[in-house]
Order: structure tokens, then sequence, then C-alpha cells
């Protein structure tokens, strides 16, 4: 069986706000409400259970998570101020940890630089929209094969 990655940037939150706790803070738009609901289900409808959702603990993360599960793992160290060693370290633990397939929802610009890290390009920050995900396949030995790119502009929003 195969192993699965998906790097799930969180959804829209509106503009960033000024001061560290109230950015923190913002809860998704109404566009991003939609966003998430419509990326859930189609990662829903394509990963197969046992999921391991990992949130960061902003609200506009666990949102975004809360649209493929209603439990996600709240994961500190996935926070905005986080850092790229940080979040390598989580997606390390998780995979070492359980056979699950892992989701991280978090932030730019670590979502991004974690994918180029899973595609052997180092640590640039690739760009990952809003809602946008990576889904990403084990190869063995430690690689990784990007399986799909979804940008929330391409799912089917619900009611359409």
């Amino acid at each position: 069986m195969s192993r699965y990655v998906v790097l799930w940037r969180h959804a829209d939150a509106g503009d960033p706000l000024p001061g560290r706790e109230a950015d923190y803070a913002r809860p998704l738009s109404a566009k991003g409400r939609a966003q998430a609901a419509s990326v859930g289900r189609w990662l829903a409808s394509r990963l197969a259970p046992p999921l391991r959702v990992l949130s960061s603990p902003a609200p506009r993360a666990r949102q975004t998570a809360a649209a493929l599960t209603p439990d996600p793992v709240i994961e500190p160290r996935l926070e905005p101020a986080s850092s790229l060693e940080a979040y390598g370290e989580v997606l390390g633990a998780a995979l070492a940890q359980s056979r699950d397939t892992i989701v991280l929802v978090g932030h730019q610009p670590f979502i991004g630089a974690l994918a180029s890290r899973l595609l052997g390009a180092g640590d640039l920050s690739l760009a990952v929209a809003k809602a946008g995900c990576w889904c990403f396949r084990a190869q063995g030995g430690g690689a990784w094969r990007l399986d799909a790119v979804m940008h929330p502009d391409f799912v089917e929003p619900l009611g359409r």
C-alpha cells in the first residue's frame, strides 16, 4: 500500500491584519469557507482512510482542516510564525508514528517550501494558492512523487 502526504494551505481568510494576535485569530472568510468545503470534498473523494490530519492552531487553518475531518490534530509547531524546520519535523514524526495518510494544514511559505523538499528541489518556496493542496505518493527510499495539485478554483463548488 502506498503512503500519501497532502500539504494543504489554509483557505481564504481575507487580508492580513495588523498585529500578530489579531492576524493569528483571523477566521475564514465566506469565500474561504466555500473553498475549504470544495477542496475538502475533493480530498475526501480521493484519499483512503485512515487519515491523520494535522492542523496549525490558527483558526483559519483549523476551519480548513474541519472541512475534511471534524477532529484534526492541532499541532502548535504548524502555527503561522513557525519555520520550515518545524514543518519538516512535524511531517517526519507523523510519518514515523503512523502508516495513515498524512494531511498537513498550514501556512505559506512553509507549505510551499515543504512541497519543494518532497520534490527534491531544496528549500525553494513554491507558490501554493489559498486552499490549494499538493498530494504526494511515497516512492520508497525517502523519495516522493507529486500525484496531484489542486487549486480551489478547479473544484466544483457545492450547489453548482
